[in-house]
């Protein structure tokens, strides 16, 4: 059958009822033997991402290895700027972060970079990473290339809040500032559809592999974030957290353990009434805004 979905583009933020819309179609697709499930990975091309950048605006693509695995990630803007890494959730790859290479505020104010997390886009698609450990560890060539010589905030979204948190207190001498939209960091304050013991069943080898993988994933996230809640006590940068009042699938509750557990950290915690999940989509502005008042702040990383 004919790769329909290759280099396709799915920009929507999966959250509540459009996340169970695409649990519901992982079943129809099992259910009918469809093929085209093996092509459903939620990710792009390099030259796909590219394709709505004029010449000579485009995102710089690189990849490297480490521990036998091959991390992407892409670059765009003047690198004598701060620089913004962008980390995604799940299920996602770069591509959920396109928006922003495309914001020119931002970019005359960092050069922005987004890399594809342990499991999604082209690092290691389909893997099951179980650790925000091992993700960090991953990652942590891209945290010591950009945050060596220039001030360094990370961004972060639902389950890329917890990893952008945890480099942030495993090298602090390199993170000036993190931003946590929507992030899962208490363990067990958020939802699980009983979807997902489906798709963790053994029929759910024929579910598309994003959602096995982001299923596998939930079911043990609030094992994976015991084992790094010791860790908060050393995020010592300014952390803002933007969390909807109405987020039904990571509870509002996550902002309560960010402020009591990040001891040596400053905070500015926001609690945005009425909005859900998709902050990062609906209120785009509002993560520039915070991107910015990081970029402001006065601290520095210390090396």
């Amino acid at each position: 059958m004919k790769n329909i979905l290759s280099g396709y583009s799915f920009e929507f933020y999966l959250t509540g009822r459009k996340l169970k819309v695409l649990y519901f179609l992982g079943i129809i697709l099992l259910l009918s033997g469809c093929s085209v499930s093996n092509y459903f990975k939620m990710r792009e091309t390099d030259r796909a991402f590219n394709a709505v950048f004029e010449k000579g605006e485009k995102a710089k693509f690189e990849r490297y290895r480490i521990k036998g695995n091959r991390i992407r990630y892409c670059i765009k803007g003047c690198d004598t700027l701060p620089a913004v890494l962008f980390i995604h959730g799940a299920p996602a790859s770069i591509s959920f972060w396109k928006p922003f290479f495309r914001d020119s505020n931002l970019l005359s104010m960092a050069q922005v970079i987004a890399a594809d997390r342990p499991g999604y886009g082209y690092s290691g698609f389909g893997k099951l990473y179980l650790s925000y450990y091992t993700q960090a560890a991953l990652l942590a060539p891209l945290i010591k290339k950009y945050g060596q010589y220039r001030k360094l905030i990370l961004v972060g979204s639902s389950y890329g809040g917890p990893l952008c948190a945890l480099l942030a207190a495993q090298f602090p001498q390199y993170v000036s500032g993190i931003l946590l939209v929507s992030s899962s960091i208490a363990p067990g304050e958020e939802a699980t559809w009983q979807i997902a013991r489906i798709i963790n069943s053994p029929i759910g080898e024929f579910f598309p592999r994003v959602l096995q993988v982001a299923t596998a994933e939930k079911i043990h996230h609030k094992n994976m974030l015991k084992e790094i809640e010791k860790e908060w006590s050393k995020v010592v940068c300014l952390v803002i957290m933007l969390h909807g009042s109405e987020d039904e699938l990571i509870f509002p509750a996550n902002a309560n353990f960010v402020y009591n557990k990040f001891k040596q950290a400053r905070k500015k915690i926001t609690i945005l009434g009425g909005l859900k999940h998709n902050i990062v989509v609906t209120k785009p502005e509002y993560i520039v805004q915070c991107i910015k008042e990081l970029l402001d702040d006065g601290y520095m990383a210390h090396r």
